[in-house]
């Protein structure tokens, strides 16, 4: 498809579509004013591309938050993170600042295993090249280890065989059968390749974990159609390959993308505290609904239910036909047996010519079962060589697959035949698959040598591994307890396997050792626990927290300030000032409950309080719960009240990291959590004395 430069109402009918996108030229039609104005009852809206779909979207949840429904009880979930992010940017536009989730479901589930917490806080999550290096990497461990067997037990039937009668002995029995067993087991991987051995694992777990077979669609078993030989061969060996993966991931702290969604349907199937008349959501709206897998739609159905939650599903059944990781044609039959079908019609995007031009194939080749065709809101007059569908003959007619000689053939002829070669204009090529853009760029190397041209790779960007590695160095310093990253950085630079650089990782961090401490201290490798463990037992420590009006470390006041002394691992002198402000803080005296009244019967003048409280430190260490901000913004009220900073030679801790090194895989680390979690006396209340001395009990626990 060429662009025409004297085509004036194409170009200006096109920004005019783009300008709809972002709601600057079209209003809303009665049409998407009926989806808008949904409120209750379960409904299905059928929208192809260029329909707006969008704009109905923000209308929405823009009503829906503006009537009061509660944000908590709300979800929008989308297909992509970029159509997530596009969705955001457009609610902050309408409405500012919102709690109600918006992103795909993978980024839902991850947030509800946390938020619940089902998994340790230190968990990392994995993407699917990493899943495939660690199975690569244990079917390499498998085979060495029966190569290893088979030359032993060679070894062993060379020596018997010298003072044997019959040169066949047991031993020979035993190499055949393993020589037998790691051939089976090297067809078994040769299947498919690992990434569809890896879907048969995903199976093997789900279904080992009681999930039932029709939310286990779009994952493949690999036994059906074998011998009962080679199901048993397939058995042991994915038996073999998921116990081991599982603990790849269990002693290094990672999750993939399917953990995410099998561990938050796990938890869904198991939480008895779920009521089908108070479900979490409430409120729901979907986006690219014929994407959804049945184990998706299986979480969906158990955050919701049609009974008690409002939801309406977009999706597009042309798009259906791909398929995506499970999704089908089905899932939107079945849904629309539940819901109330909506049809949109009217497309702001493309002209009419191309609708019908698109229409034909539709009904042709995809064989889809239309409510209404799809119609343009304006028509646009038809040049001779504009956008043409033909038909060629490089489909196998038996399957209606093309295959690798046909899509080879099929490019060789276009390259040949229809480039326009003589016509200096920039043309391009749009293809499904990654492998006809190969079989495109090499004819035209072939016939074209002169041509310049630029090949769109199908590799992510973010998966290449440069990407990867600088990524992962970024990582560290923003979450100095991702094992994933720290792994990739150990392999970058000291150049072992990944393999290896994982269980580096993994060792020092069950040490309570955290790699950064290589990099910010010259002492010793476990400097930060040694050091802190000798100044609490031997030395002054303070501990110490604010409450303050707000949560800006640069802008807000500082309002209370509690420290304790610990001299020796004993409790000793305890300091406590509430300071004055002319600060409005009534939506922080909701979490501290000190009120403006306690501050006029008890407040001090803030250059007297900050200085009493500096010499109550005397260059003592100073430890606090969530330190960075206790530090921040009591250097920001040092410096507005004209007083020098906290020395910098003092030494600093936070009861956070500390807890994290001594329980490495508790799910969160607030200080209420810790209290509960470990049967800590104290109370968190949000007053600063009360959580010092919590947080007192919390450090002696650590050091025991």
């Amino acid at each position: 498809m060429t662009p025409h430069d004297d085509n004036d109402d194409l170009r200006k009918w096109s920004e005019e579509s783009v300008d709809y996108e972002s709601n600057k030229v079209f209003e809303l039609s009665d049409e998407q004013q009926k989806i808008v104005d949904l409120d209750t009852g379960q409904h299905l809206v059928l929208a192809p591309p260029g329909t707006g779909k969008t704009e109905m979207l923000v209308h929405r949840l823009s009503n829906a938050i503006n009537s009061g429904t509660p944000q908590d009880k709300m979800a929008c979930l989308t297909f992509t993170n970029r159509a997530a992010s596009n969705m955001v940017e457009r609610i902050h536009q309408e409405i500012g600042n919102h709690e109600v989730f918006i992103g795909n479901i993978h980024s839902y589930c991850n947030n509800f295993i946390r938020d619940n917490n089902v998994i340790p806080q230190i968990v990392s999550l994995i993407d699917e090249e990493d899943t495939h290096s660690i199975v690569s990497d244990i079917f390499k461990d498998i085979f060495k280890e029966l190569d290893d067997e088979i030359k032993q037990l060679e070894n062993l039937a060379g020596e018997i065989n010298l003072f044997a009668e019959n040169p066949y002995t047991d031993e020979h029995k035993r190499v055949d059968s393993k020589k037998n067993i790691r051939k089976k087991y090297q067809d078994l991987k040769n299947f498919g390749g690992i990434k569809r051995f890896i879907t048969h694992l995903t199976y093997l777990k789900r279904k080992q974990l009681g999930f039932n077979e029709d939310v286990n669609l779009g994952c493949i078993d690999f036994s059906v159609g074998r011998s009962e030989s080679e199901q048993q061969h397939l058995l042991t060996l994915s038996k073999i390959v998921l116990e081991k993966y599982e603990a790849v991931k269990n002693n290094s702290d990672y999750i993939d993308f399917d953990d995410l969604l099998t561990i938050t349907y796990g938890r869904l199937l198991s939480d008895t505290s779920m009521s089908d008349k108070n479900p979490p959501l409430q409120w729901l709206q979907i986006d690219e609904v014929q994407d959804l897998n049945p184990l998706q739609w299986a979480i969906i159905n158990k955050l919701s239910n049609k009974k008690y939650s409002h939801r309406v599903f977009f999706g597009d059944p042309e798009q259906a036909i791909f398929s995506f990781m499970g999704a089908s044609q089905e899932n939107l039959k079945s849904i629309s047996r539940e819901c109330k079908i909506h049809g949109l019609k009217t497309n702001y995007r493309s002209p009419q010519y191309l609708l019908d031009l698109y229409n034909k194939f539709a009904n042709e080749v995809l064989n889809v079962e239309w409510i209404s065709s799809p119609k343009s809101s304006k028509d646009i007059l038809k040049h001779d060589d504009d956008l043409q569908i033909e038909e060629y003959f490089g489909i196998d007619k038996r399957n209606k697959r093309p295959s690798k000689c046909d899509q080879l053939h099929e490019a060789r002829h276009i390259v040949a035949t229809k480039f326009p070669v003589q016509e200096k204009i920039s043309t391009a090529i749009l293809v499904r698959k990654n492998i006809t853009a190969d079989y495109f760029e090499s004819q035209f190397k072939k016939i074209y040598p002169n041509i310049k041209i630029f090949k769109v790779s199908g590799t992510d960007l973010f998966s290449r591994k440069i990407v990867k590695d600088v990524l992962a160095i970024f990582n560290t310093f923003v979450n100095k307890r991702d094992k994933l990253s720290w792994a990739r950085v150990f392999h970058i630079c000291t150049k072992t396997t990944l393999k290896k650089s994982r269980l580096i990782v993994d060792e020092i961090f069950s040490s309570g050792v955290n790699p950064l401490d290589f990099i910010l201290d010259n002492k010793s490798v476990k400097s930060y626990l040694d050091d802190f463990l000798y100044l609490f037992n031997n030395d002054r420590i303070i501990v110490f927290d604010t409450e303050t009006t707000g949560l800006d470390t640069n802008q807000d006041d500082v309002i209370q300030i509690a420290a304790i002394e610990v001299i020796k691992g004993i409790p000793g002198k305890i300091y406590e000032v509430y300071i004055d402000t002319d600060r409005d803080f009534s939506e922080a005296e909701k979490i501290h409950n000190i009120s403006k009244e306690h501050l006029i019967n008890h407040a001090i003048d803030k250059v007297k309080a900050l200085s009493d409280f500096i010499k109550f430190v005397n260059n003592d260490a100073l430890i606090a719960h969530n330190l960075d901000y206790d530090y921040k913004i009591l250097n920001a009220n040092l410096k507005s009240a004209g007083l020098p900073s906290i020395a910098s030679n003092i030494s600093l801790y936070d009861s956070i990291d500390l807890a994290q090194r001594v329980y490495p895989k508790l799910p969160r680390y607030k200080l209420e959590y810790l209290l509960k979690t470990l049967k800590i006396q104290g109370n968190n209340s949000h007053n600063a004395i009360d959580d010092v001395k919590a947080t007192v009990n919390l450090i002696s626990h650590c050091i025991k």
